[in-house]
């Protein structure tokens, strides 16, 4: 028994790092805003609500104003077919609502720029979901469920309107078997070729490195991602020609590093077919 229940929560660690590790690949492409995605926290690591953030996404877009989103992963090998309630969301949403309190005390906030996520294998009661949905629409809603989330959250009418409008609920994502099979698939965008072990298993090493005590910051970007993927075959073509489009955009650091990184890798093949 005990040894099953180690599996298990190893079974839970495997899937927050391929669902993560998904994630990270949208820091491949060039028109995503997507600028970082944290591991095991998120920048704000001082602020309320810290210990419920598994991962976290940082974004920027033309108008350069920050977006944040916030993520908790739930994930289950047996208890799959039994959908979640309330009462196992009550400190997920405890610790999201201390987050949501602090980003408000911000002096730039925009709490439409703020999102909270709950991503889970298993399903989430369709009441919940419902309750949560019409008092964010401004709807009639269940009353028990209502009551519930206003007592679990503190907050009442037009306050407990824009916290549920922020939340999202991303349920029956697959379990960690799925997730594998989600992020070939994915990283078939990026890759020249037939896509093995190795490509998959670099990207989820990334994120599980992200994830360890010795790991400052846990921050993950793109040219993170393009350094473990340069090595295993990076499709070149598609993101060169992004590229070139957007340099003349953007002189960020990152892209620069991009555009040595694809030529180094484009010379190497070159080699290689010589040979």
């Amino acid at each position: 028994m005990r040894n099953s229940l180690v599996r298990y929560s190893r079974a839970g660690d495997v899937f927050h790092y391929r669902w993560a590790a998904r994630r990270c690949l949208r820091l491949l492409d060039l028109n995503s805003p997507l600028e970082c995605v944290t591991i095991e926290g998120s920048r704000e690591d001082q602020q309320a609500g810290e210990y419920v953030i598994d991962v976290a996404e940082y974004s920027r877009s033309d108008q350069q104003v920050d977006a944040v989103d916030y993520f908790q992963l739930k994930h289950s090998t047996v208890r799959t077919r039994v959908r979640i309630g309330f009462g196992e969301l009550k400190k997920t949403l405890k610790g999201f609502v201390h987050r949501y309190e602090a980003a408000l005390q911000e002096p730039s906030h925009d709490e439409r720029r703020i999102t909270f996520s709950v991503v889970t294998n298993r399903r989430i009661s369709q009441l919940v979901k419902d309750t949560i949905s019409r008092i964010a629409n401004g709807d009639n809603a269940n009353l028990k469920v209502q009551r519930q989330l206003q007592n679990v959250t503190c907050l009442r009418g037009r306050k407990l309107q824009r916290f549920c409008a922020a939340l999202r609920i991303i349920d029956g994502e697959g379990d960690y078997v799925v997730q594998k099979e989600r992020l070939r698939s994915e990283v078939t965008e990026y890759i020249a070729g037939f896509v093995d072990n190795d490509q998959i298993d670099s990207l989820v090493a990334l994120v599980q490195d992200r994830a360890l005590p010795n790991s400052n910051t846990g921050e993950i970007y793109r040219e993170d991602v393009l350094s473990r993927e340069t090595k295993c075959g990076f499709h070149v073509r598609s993101c060169f020609l992004s590229l070139l489009k957007n340099l003349f955009l953007r002189q960020r650091e990152s892209e620069i590093f991009l555009l040595s990184e694809i030529f180094s890798f484009a010379l190497r093949s070159a080699k290689l077919r010589t040979l």
